[in-house]
C-alpha cells in the first residue's frame, strides 16, 4: 500500500528501502485561432495530473462569437469541463460580427451624452447614456430598444439599437381663490401682526 505507515522496532540495526512511483501528468494545448478570441483553463497551467477535471471556457472579444469547440471537445457549450485521462488538445473558432449602429432621439426638452460617443460600435460595446433635462422640464424615461426611467444608464451593442429619451414638462403650480368665502383656502396664511386674534 503506498500510503500506508510502517513502525519498526529500533532495537537494532534495520536497512529500509523507499521506493516511489512518478505521478502521470498529461499535457492539455489550446489553439484560439488566428484571432477572434481566446481560450481559458481553469486550473491554468497546460500540465495536469492524470484524472484532473479542467474547466475550458471560450472567451470572444469585442466584435466577435464564439462558434465552438474542435478537437477533444465539440459542440458550442461554453465553458466545459474535460477530464485530462490523456494527452489532449482543445481549438476554438470566433466569426467576425458586422458594427452596431446606434441612434438616439430626443422627445421634448433635454439633452442626452453617449459615451463613448461614435459613428458605430464593436458588437457586445458598453455605451453609457446620461439624460439630462432643461429647466421646467423633467426625464420621463426611455423608450425603443431600450426602456428604464434612470437618467444614467449602460446599453451592450449587440444589435442595432434605436432609443428615444422623453422629457415632460413640469406642469405650473396655480394658486387661485375667489375671495368670496368665509374661509381662506389653505394655501393663503394668515398674518396677525397686533396679536389680538383680528384679521
Amino acid at each position: 500500500d503506498p500510503n500506508s505507515t510502517q513502525v519498526f522496532d529500533t532495537a537494532a540495526d534495520r536497512f529500509v528501502t523507499a521506493t516511489f512511483d512518478s505521478i502521470i501528468t498529461y499535457t492539455l494545448t489550446t489553439d484560439p485561432g488566428p484571432a477572434g478570441g481566446a481560450i481559458v483553463l481553469n486550473p491554468a497551467g497546460g500540465v495536469y495530473n492524470a484524472g484532473a477535471a479542467v474547466t475550458v471556457t471560450a472567451v470572444p472579444e469585442l466584435g466577435y462569437a464564439f462558434d465552438g469547440f474542435t478537437g477533444d471537445l465539440t459542440g458550442t457549450t461554453n465553458p466545459q469541463v474535460l477530464t485530462m485521462d490523456a494527452d489532449k488538445s482543445v481549438a476554438t473558432t470566433f466569426t467576425a460580427l458586422p458594427p452596431r449602429l446606434l441612434t438616439v432621439n430626443v422627445t421634448g426638452q433635454g439633452a442626452v451624452a453617449i459615451d463613448p460617443d461614435q459613428p458605430s460600435y464593436l458588437s457586445g460595446t458598453p455605451v453609457a447614456l446620461t439624460a439630462t433635462a432643461d429647466p421646467g422640464w423633467y426625464f420621463a424615461g426611455w423608450t425603443g430598444d431600450h426602456t428604464g426611467i434612470a437618467p444614467a444608464d449602460t446599453v451592450i451593442m449587440d444589435q442595432d439599437r434605436t432609443i428615444e429619451a422623453v422629457f415632460t414638462l413640469i406642469p405650473p403650480i396655480v394658486f387661485d381663490d375667489d375671495f368670496n368665502g368665509c374661509d381662506l383656502d389653505p394655501v393663503w396664511t394668515v398674518v396677525d401682526p397686533y396679536g389680538d386674534g383680528g384679521t
